[in-house]
């Protein structure tokens, strides 16, 4: 579809309760030239989807309140489409096929290689965007 580099001010929502990852996610963007927003659940992802133009998201699958799953399932119920990148650390019981089946463009294991986000952020960009 189109180049990251061809996207003027390019976004990515970071969705997760840690902290810690969501900042290292977020460096980790930045660096590249990519502006992130960050959410710590479901539902404050869905919050800042609807206040401001998101290019890409990145949900974690176990955040309280709304998990990435669920939350890909409302945007999808309430037809806002946004490529979602899961990330989890807990792969068990057909969790890829699930979260691709409910709308994820891609399943990324924790710890997050950052190289790696890198590319399935281009990845979703290239294909989705």
């Amino acid at each position: 579809m189109v180049n990251l580099a061809d996207v003027a001010d390019p976004t990515v929502l970071v969705a997760d309760d840690d902290r810690g990852c969501r900042r290292a996610v977020r460096e980790a963007l930045e660096t590249v030239g990519i502006r992130t927003y960050p959410a710590s659940s479901g539902r404050r992802a869905i919050a800042v989807i609807r206040r401001r133009r998101v290019h890409v998201g990145i949900f974690d699958l176990h955040m309280p309140e709304m998990s990435g799953l669920d939350a890909i399932r409302f945007l999808r119920q309430e037809r806002i489409y946004v490529p979602v990148i899961v990330m989890t650390s807990d792969p068990t019981g057909g969790l890829e096929e699930r979260a691709l089946s409910e709308g994820a463009v891609s399943l990324l294991l924790k710890p997050i290689d950052l190289g790696v986000i890198r590319d399935a952020v281009r990845v979703a960009f290239e294909k989705y965007v």
